[in-house]
């Protein structure tokens, strides 16, 4: 599907890891082939460069549990993130990224509101989302002065199904999730990375995701500041 602006960023859902073939061999009559699936995932811990984003004034989902957690307001299609396998940060590309805490508001759900960020100057706004049943959105960041703003459009993978999209990396390959049951779910699901350059001559204010729920962004970093 074409991205489509809404706002300033857009956004659609997605699958993580690198897929390969194994070689056919012919053996008499038989022929064998094998798959294996290789997840890529960013290092975990701190360290990473940039700005980390607070993201929790503007937490409106529970998207990450602790293992074995019973709950009935999972964010992300009723299930969530593993908050064993996410660890509280990571750093994609040498940036740094920080998640909330599990089993509590801990996700930003598209619903057009603005999310406040740091005021400063900075060359690169980045962030790790995903989406559910197919998402497609787009947000924006505002900067100062004069309160212009800068739309930028995206389109997000699914958490189950990468798309591989055009500015799209897999960022955290995790190898299940955590279903309302307590329960795991035992396939890939897995968080992506976007980027978007922005003028460092501005003052940034705030970002703005488009009226899409199912377009969820778990955290956020500003790299390049002065």
């Amino acid at each position: 599907m074409e991205p489509h602006p809404v706002g300033s960023i857009r956004g659609r859902g997605s699958h993580v890891g690198v897929r390969q073939r194994g070689r056919r061999r012919n053996v008499g009559q038989l022929t064998q082939s094998a798959v294996i699936n290789l997840a890529v995932s960013a290092a975990i811990g701190t360290g990473g460069a940039g700005t980390p984003v607070d993201l929790s004034a503007a937490y409106n989902v529970y998207g990450i549990y602790k293992n074995g957690s019973t709950y009935t307001a999972g964010g992300l299609a009723g299930d969530g993130y593993s908050y064993k396998l996410l660890t509280p940060s990571r750093i994609p590309n040498g940036a740094q990224f920080n998640f909330g805490p599990p089993d509590q508001p801990d996700a930003v759900s598209g619903t057009g509101q603005p999310v406040a960020l740091p005021a400063g100057q900075f060359s690169r706004l980045s962030l790790l989302a995903s989406g559910v049943n197919r998402a497609n959105g787009a947000s924006y960041y505002r900067r100062l002065p004069g309160g212009s703003t800068s739309q930028f459009s995206q389109t997000f993978s699914d958490w189950f199904v990468p798309g591989n999209y055009s500015g799209e990396m897999n960022a955290v390959a995790m190898a299940y999730r955590n279903e309302r049951n307590g329960a795991q779910d035992d396939r890939t699901f897995n968080l992506y990375g976007y980027g978007f350059n922005i003028d460092r001559t501005k003052t940034v204010q705030s970002f703005t995701l488009p009226n899409n729920r199912d377009l969820l962004v778990l955290a956020l970093s500003l790299e390049g500041g002065l």
